[in-house]
């Protein structure tokens, strides 16, 4: 080919994936510091919990150790966690055999729409890029009905990047100005019910706090939540089998749950 110079593509590395593996790393450290917390309630939790009523079934999105999805448990929620990181999610299973816990990307998520009445998201979106997230959180609107829920807290500021020192190095860690946020929660089809800047009151700095309310479209009707909640298998191939409990972690579900196995056809997934 003459003298032609190869030339090389430079992909981005990919944000979540790194984010991932900084926290299984050092997840002696995560777990030191969130592990433990069993009965603290975040002020923003518990104000999503006045507005979600008794008994209300909720997404803990990036639940890392189990913290607050073991919490909302123990208050009778039903609540299921997700997050990439296998080793915190080993640790979440130890502290509570109950608890159901699901390894995934929360770009993909496996559920059906409608699924939860209400979504938490502590500290979990700030490991995207700020247009996936964008796209993440029009993508929840599919989770919840009409009138749904979402409660996030996003760091505040405006430099974004993979930390070099400090907690846990080599996390993605993006922060928002209010303005910003703002626009991307209301262009995404959610009405903001309240966003407040909190400092140094569950982490360090400063912090937004959201809770937005899925709005209603022109077209009349929504979507009503299932009896139950249906997990997808995680598997290179695209399976499409999905169980209702599951006693047990399947090599290729990489699902921890709670209950008896029931396979069923896979439901259109409301992250997709």
């Amino acid at each position: 080919m003459g003298n032609r110079r190869a030339m090389t593509v430079r992909r981005r590395p990919d944000a979540v994936a790194r984010t991932s593996e900084a926290y299984a790393a050092q997840a002696k450290a995560f777990i030191r510091r969130w592990g433990g917390r069993t009965t603290r309630c975040p002020a923003l939790l518990r104000d999503l919990l006045e507005l979600a009523g008794p008994r209300a079934a909720l997404l803990d999105l990036g639940c890392g150790a189990g913290q607050d999805t073991r919490f909302l448990l123990a208050r009778r929620h039903h609540a299921i966690g997700i997050d990439r990181t296998w080793a915190l999610l080993v640790y979440a299973r130890r502290r509570s055999r109950r608890a159901p816990l699901i390894q995934g990307d929360m770009r993909t998520l496996p559920f059906k729409p409608g699924s939860f009445g209400a979504i938490w998201g502590a500290a979990s979106l700030i490991h995207l890029p700020k247009t996936e997230a964008a796209r993440l959180i029009h993508a929840l609107r599919a989770c919840v009905p009409i009138g749904g829920l979402l409660a996030a807290t996003v760091a505040q500021g405006r430099r974004a990047g993979f930390l070099r020192d400090g907690w846990i190095p080599g996390r993605y860690f993006a922060r928002w100005r209010k303005a910003e946020l703002e626009r991307a929660v209301k262009r995404a089809g959610w009405e903001i019910l309240t966003m407040t800047t909190v400092v140094n009151q569950e982490r360090k700095g400063r912090w937004l706090n959201l809770i937005a309310r899925r709005k209603r479209l022109k077209l009349t009707g929504g979507v009503s939540p299932p009896a139950s909640i249906t997990i997808k298998r995680y598997q290179a191939g695209g399976s499409n089998e999905v169980w209702y409990g599951g006693g047990r972690r399947d090599s290729g579900a990489r699902t921890i749950q709670a209950g008896p196995a029931r396979r069923r056809r896979a439901p259109r997934s409301c992250g997709r």
